[in-house]
């Protein structure tokens, strides 16, 4: 039988979605301020933990049910050993939320930010780890429904943007990139093509590069307002 699941990039704020779960990678001071002091004491349990490896919490105060912590690697190098963690980042939230029984998960871009990793190739590991994961046949997987890749930078946005629009085109080879990256974990996870996931690019009014600006539109204001001020000015000194 065949068995569908949505991948979905969304650009917002991933501490205000209302899913089973979201992912927390440490880096989002926002979500532990959403989330409450008694998240806040949890999480200190995961201080130590292990660049690719997971652990569950409750989601406290925020609209989340759960969140899956994961630490992101930091790229020396950019290695075949730095892609493969960044791999099982995906790969151990997954197994996670099906051992929860969670149907929806969202996660935030790890390590594209200030962590060695090219924006690109780093979105190109978690869509094809995250494909991969859905395709093996080792994995009961059928609870997962929804996959949300979020974003919240420009750079990011335009990104996934561009990858989920290849990728619907038919014009990226997501398995081809895995296993040029992740050969280990591919053999240990065989792919079964038979279930292809769903790609749906940018929801939520984020799908142009204009929305993904538009925290820039008030400095463009008085940028705007100043540089009309200067041309006022220059005329009344001019005729005076």
């Amino acid at each position: 039988m065949s068995y569908k699941c949505d991948i979905i990039h969304y650009h917002g704020d991933i501490t205000k979605l209302k899913v089973d779960c979201i992912v927390n990678t440490g880096t989002n001071i926002n979500l532990y301020t959403a989330a409450g002091p008694q998240f806040a004491e949890e999480s200190k349990n995961f201080s130590n933990l292990s660049p690719g490896t997971a652990q569950i919490t409750s989601g406290y105060n925020l609209p989340a049910t759960y969140v899956i912590h994961t630490i992101g690697p930091k790229a020396t190098s950019e290695s075949f050993d730095d892609h493969k963690i960044l791999a099982r980042c995906y790969l151990q939230a997954l197994e996670l939320a099906k051992q929860n029984n969670i149907s929806e998960i969202a996660f935030p871009c790890i390590s594209a930010d200030q962590s060695g990793f090219d924006r690109r190739r780093a979105a190109h590991n978690a869509i094809s780890s995250i494909k991969l994961w859905l395709n093996s046949p080792l994995n009961d997987r059928k609870t997962i429904k929804k996959i949300i890749l979020v974003t919240n930078t420009p750079q990011d946005f335009m990104v996934y943007k561009d990858l989920m629009e290849l990728i619907n085109k038919g014009e990226t080879n997501q398995e081809t990139y895995y296993q040029e990256t992740n050969p280990e974990i591919n053999q240990s996870l065989p792919i079964d093509n038979s279930n292809t996931p769903n790609y749906i690019n940018t929801t939520h009014g984020s799908n142009s590069v204009f929305s993904c600006y538009w925290d820039y539109i008030p400095m463009v204001i008085v940028l705007l307002i100043f540089i009309i001020l200067i041309i006022v000015f220059l005329i009344f000194v001019r005729h005076h």
